[in-house]
């Protein structure tokens, strides 16, 4: 995506480690997404949806829940380090907020058909 983008220039280990495991998680979160256990938050998180199948099967959905909390930490990584970037000082958590809601519109952008996706109002629904 377009934010990180200016991340590989920096250096930034923990940007370029965050980069590195969401490109590991890429291929799984696209199944769970088409699976409709996975949607895109406003916040420019990802966060389980509960399904029948993953609610039966606890193993199945403590491997799902692991990938949401590696991804949405790579992710929380990426906006705290990337605006940072611009002042070189801490970014403001409205800086943070702001640049996750930034990422969350691409998110849905790039969504598929079918694909959860929450709007800023916390409402969920399928991508048309």
């Amino acid at each position: 995506g377009r934010t990180e983008g200016g991340a590989q220039g920096s250096g930034d280990p923990e940007i370029i480690k965050a980069i590195k495991v969401r490109e590991f998680h890429s291929g799984k979160i696209r199944e769970y997404k088409t699976e409709g256990a996975m949607g895109e938050t406003a916040a420019g998180y990802v966060s389980y949806i509960e399904t029948s199948e993953y609610e039966a099967a606890p193993e199945l959905k403590k491997i799902l829940l692991t990938v949401v909390d590696e991804e949405n930490k790579a992710r929380k990584d990426i906006f705290v380090k990337t605006p940072s970037k611009s002042g070189g000082k801490e970014p403001s958590k409205n800086e943070i907020d702001s640049f996750g809601k930034i990422f969350a519109d691409e998110q849905r952008a790039l969504a598929q058909k079918g694909d959860w996706v929450q709007d800023n109002s916390g409402k969920w629904s399928r991508k048309k």
